[in-house]
């Protein structure tokens, strides 16, 4: 075996990761209760063997990507695509502090990826494609850079996803006749989260086979609506949307009431509980 070889295979053996180094730390608090579900999924599910380039569409802060990344090990090249600048910068920070070497990151959009094509062996995306602006051009392009036989991993909360706050929250409107603000609850959750039936569809359409669709359900609990609107992440990825769907000069006071009867809720159920059911897609460019 040449000297070379043999230094690779036991570069890892001089690690010394400092427990008390601030940067360091401040990695190990890797992902949110709202990925984690999703991405052990996408984890359990995909093939390790005979993998040499991957693309991860949507790949925020890291996860899954940067776990993926080290599972495969430096033979396996890893490119992660996002436009969140802030994101990405946090992102090469982990890398640096995992002395990761097989990654490349990309700001920009799936649906004009400056990647060539007939190049990945495998495409993942863990909720990420639901917030893309175009499905349609986004799968197209997944299909330009995916060689034949790609295997195409992603996973997507569906539309009943809280559905006991989106209940509510509609019952309450429909009682105020505010039929646009119905109307606008009813587009958003369209928009944000469509129906499989309907992705099904779209992915056939740009070229892919679906191998198969395996559902899934985790539940976010909280004490009361109170806990559920003031929990940060709550706060930073669907508050604002939610708060946009009603008229500014009738929001506070739709939320005050929409809060209580979330806690009303709570109070007779023990809890409040959010079902989060989502989705596995596994496909493969014919």
């Amino acid at each position: 075996m040449k000297a070379n070889n043999i230094e690779n295979m036991k570069d890892y053996l001089g690690d010394d990761f400092n427990l008390n180094d601030r940067n360091f730390v401040s990695c190990l608090d890797e992902l949110s209760f709202w990925s984690a579900p999703f991405g052990i999924k996408l984890l359990d599910s995909i093939s390790l063997k005979d993998v040499s380039n991957v693309l991860d569409i949507g790949c925020g802060t890291g996860f899954p990507l940067l776990e993926l990344a080290m599972r495969l090990g430096p033979t396996c090249h890893l490119t992660g695509i996002d436009p969140w600048k802030a994101g990405l910068a946090r992102m090469r920070e982990r890398i640096v502090q995992y002395a990761i070497t097989n990654v490349s990151l990309i700001e920009g959009v799936a649906e004009n990826m400056p990647l060539p094509d007939n190049h990945f062996d495998l495409i993942i995306s863990n909720n990420g494609i639901n917030n893309v602006q175009d499905l349609d051009q986004t799968f197209t392009e997944c299909n330009r850079v995916a060689r034949k036989g790609a295997e195409f991993f992603w996973t997507m909360n569906t539309d009943a996803s809280f559905k006991t706050f989106y209940e509510t929250y509609k019952a309450l409107v429909i009682e105020r006749n505010l039929k646009s603000v119905q109307e606008s609850i009813d587009q958003h959750i369209y928009l944000k989260r469509r129906p499989v039936a309907e992705m099904k569809t779209r992915l056939i359409a740009s070229g892919f086979d679906i191998r198969s669709v395996e559902e899934f359900s985790f539940s976010y609990r909280f004490a009361n609506g109170s806990a559920m609107f003031r929990h940060t992440f709550i706060r930073v990825a669907f508050l604002d949307s939610w708060k946009k769907l009603v008229p500014p000069h009738q929001m506070d006071e739709i939320f005050i009431e929409l809060e209580k009867r979330l806690n009303e809720i709570s109070e007779r159920n023990g809890e409040l509980q959010m079902e989060i059911p989502f989705v596995l897609f596994r496909c493969v460019k014919i």
